[in-house]
């Protein structure tokens, strides 16, 4: 089971967080506002919540952005961008799916989640969590994720 240890206020780290993301199965568009804060000191390979995704729900990668305070002295600390699920028998997680251990966005700058076609079509096969992890170094300073999600319902897998 993959939860993450840093997550939005209003979650609490646990299972029942996976039924507050916002989902529609019209295929409607639903955004989330986040604002994650990072602790200092958290650990290397940490996985860090950004909002909770439902089995059949795709980003829409142009409409995703996310903005990476500093998380350490150096800005180079890196960060991946990518999905968690909560059930890693049925489901392998692919938390470099949208990004892989870039250090980009770290000096207040904003990167755009997408990168290449096939992470645009990507569906969740389960629940998990859309989720930036932590590189092979520990924050050493606070700092904070922001940005906007968009998720759709519109495939065939729900």
């Amino acid at each position: 089971m993959t939860l993450p240890t840093v997550y939005p206020t209003g979650f609490n780290g646990t299972v029942t967080d996976l039924e507050k993301g916002k989902s529609d199965r019209s295929g409607a568009l639903r955004s989330s506002v986040v604002t994650v804060t990072v602790p200092t000191t958290t650990a290397s390979a940490t996985v860090i919540g950004l909002v909770p995704i439902k089995k059949g729900g795709r980003l829409v990668l142009p409409a995703c952005r996310l903005a990476v305070d500093a998380l350490d002295s150096t800005n180079n600390l890196t960060t991946s961008i990518g999905i968690v699920y909560q059930d890693t028998a049925n489901n392998t997680s692919v938390p470099t799916k949208y990004n892989s251990s870039s250090t980009t966005g770290q000096a207040g700058g904003t990167f755009t989640l997408l990168t290449t076609d096939a992470a645009d079509s990507y569906v969740a096969t389960g629940s998990g969590w859309v989720a930036v992890t932590t590189g092979v170094t520990a924050t050493n300073t606070q700092g904070t994720i922001h940005g906007v999600i968009t998720i759709t319902y519109d495939s065939l897998l729900q």
